[in-house]
């Protein structure tokens, strides 16, 4: 067999065998950035294929958890043959011991979950309403319980910062996120190989930001500086760690299958579709509700997940029904594109559940597949 035929037959194993597991196994250690990789990897392994954790490690199950719960993975581990398994566990065995600080760190963090209490920071009742609404506006909390969002309410502490002050540094790491209740606030962007920072955004009272770098571990991507007296509020990342990214997780749990069917998604790498489920509004609408109003602004993308629907356009007094949508189908998004009014009026069938992506996250993370969206403007025309 020659080169060329042994790199297509790898390529094909890889896809048959390995794609479905390596590629969501990477996209949530990207997304959660574990502190024990190997750690997570293995854990992630056995949950997602039911598998029991060990009480004890032997030969077998190593070859198992790298092999990732697939009988024929096994088999091939296992004729490798004991002098090469024997030369695979001295190369690991340095590794064994370095990472085994990190994981009994992990162990304990998990054993502490159940032990964590969320502090509560006394607030008048009118505050705590003001405070859990601004929080709602956030696609990160907006899928919380009335109860976990009131434990959030009262886990946050009131910062004041004057004129000109520094909140959030770009780059630093990220350990809160922030509710703006007064003032104004100016973001800057230092661009790399540039030496000025360039503004970026301003926000005004009511505005949430930090969220998104808390769940994804990342850096500030921006500096933040008040532009006049500010008040705001702050959670801190443990509570949010223990109380709002486990019902992210599940969030992604519920969803991932459904948006990894719609069509059009079909070529969206699998931690993009993790981040466009993370920024979802899950938003219900009974029979007989208007999901879009022709010539609105655009302001949501919607996926159809339960439900029927239908668009219809209003010419000349005339109402005509030009498209009808099942589970898996989806609508508003000519009007975010092209920064134009809906073009028809979407109404409910049936009880429907949507999930919405208002037009900054569909702009920005559906660009791959802009194409896409754009050969069905043939379609749209067909129907006029």
């Amino acid at each position: 067999m020659d080169l060329d035929a042994i790199e297509k037959e790898n390529q094909k194993y890889m896809t048959e065998k390995l794609k479905g597991i390596i590629e969501p196994m990477v996209a949530q250690i990207l997304l959660q950035r574990p502190k024990s990789v190997r750690s997570f990897m293995l854990e992630w392994l056995r949950q997602t294929y039911n598998r029991p954790a060990p009480s004890k490690r032997d030969a077998s199950e190593v070859s198992e958890d790298k092999a990732g719960g697939h009988p024929e993975a096994v088999e091939q581990e296992e004729a490798k043959g004991e002098d090469a398994a024997e030369a695979e566990n001295k190369e690991e065995a340095p590794a064994e011991e370095v990472p085994a600080e990190e994981e009994n760190k992990d162990e304990k963090a998990e054993g502490s979950e159940e032990q964590f209490q969320a502090k509560v920071v006394p607030k008048a009742e009118e505050q705590r309403e003001q405070l859990a609404q601004k929080l709602r506006t956030s696609c990160i909390f907006d899928s919380l319980s009335p109860e976990d969002l009131g434990a959030v309410v009262d886990a946050m502490e009131e910062r004041k910062f004057p004129k000109d002050e520094t909140i959030v540094r770009q780059g630093d790491e990220a350990d809160a996120v922030y509710v703006l209740q007064s003032g104004a606030l100016s973001f800057t962007q230092l661009i790399e190989k540039e030496d000025d920072s360039k503004h970026v955004k301003s926000y005004q009272a009511g505005a949430v930001f930090g969220d998104l770098d808390l769940l994804y571990n990342g850096p500030r991507p921006a500096t933040v500086v008040a532009s006049e007296d500010c008040v705001l509020w702050a959670l801190d990342q443990p509570t949010f760690d223990h109380i709002v990214k486990p019902v992210i997780i599940k969030k992604r749990e519920k969803y991932e299958d459904f948006v990894k069917g719609v069509q059009v998604f079909a070529t969206v790498d699998p931690y993009e579709i993790i981040k466009v489920i993370d920024v979802a509004k899950i938003i219900d609408f009974p029979a007989g509700a208007q999901i879009i109003a022709q010539g609105a602004e655009g302001d949501f993308f919607y996926l159809l997940q339960s439900g029927e629907a239908h668009a219809e356009r209003q010419i000349d007094s005339n109402e005509t029904r030009v498209r009808k949508y099942i589970p898996g189908g989806y609508f508003g998004e000519l009007a975010l594109m092209n920064d134009v009014p809906r073009a028809a009026s979407v109404f409910a069938d049936t009880d429907c559940t949507c999930l919405a992506l208002d037009k900054h996250h569909f702009l920005r993370l559906l660009n791959p597949i802009e194409e896409v969206f754009k050969q069905n403007m043939i379609y749209y025309e067909q129907d006029a």
